[in-house]
């Protein structure tokens, strides 16, 4: 078979692969794309591999030179299928050698997680006019929601006077 463009797929069909900006994410390769754009001047080459998060089944598009191949589709029988999404089971500083910068966590400030408290709630009492609550979920969850909001406001111990 004669060879199409210059390029190489990095990826087949199958394959786990890591792409580059997704740190800790695996994704399985279901089709790749192999262009050639004429244009008056130039010729643009790109390889596309369609992929799906093997974790929560999401959809995303890749560049060739933003992938790299975490095991082969051949190599599978080392992998079990959970579902329709395959498990794996990869160390992340194999992948990354040991370059993982940890992510902080986003630190709401108190009148932030006092004002989404006090949405949440208006949100299901709006909901609980337009649909109903018959089995009580959406009272439940503003009973979660107030007892968040009593914790922060009474500093935690149920005391009002602190």
């Amino acid at each position: 078979m004669a060879q199409f463009g210059r390029m190489k797929n990095t990826a087949n069909i199958g394959d786990i692969i890591s792409i580059k900006g997704y740190i800790g994410d695996l994704f399985i390769v279901e089709s790749w794309t192999h262009e050639l754009e004429y244009n008056e001047d130039l010729v643009i080459e790109s390889i596309i591999y369609d992929v799906t998060d093997v974790k929560t089944g999401d959809f995303l598009i890749a560049f060739d030179e933003d992938v790299t191949v975490v095991e082969r589709a051949e190599s599978k029988s080392k992998s079990k299928t959970v579902g329709d999404f395959l498990s794996v089971n990869i160390n992340i500083d194999d992948i990354m050698d040991g370059k993982i910068t940890p992510v902080p966590e986003p630190v709401m400030e108190e009148s932030e997680t006092i004002d989404k408290l006090l949405d949440e709630i208006n949100d299901y009492h709006e909901l609980i006019q337009v649909f109903g609550d018959d089995n009580n979920a959406y009272k439940t969850r503003i009973e979660y929601a107030e007892m968040k909001l009593k914790e922060i406001t009474e500093g935690g111990d149920g005391d009002p006077l602190c």
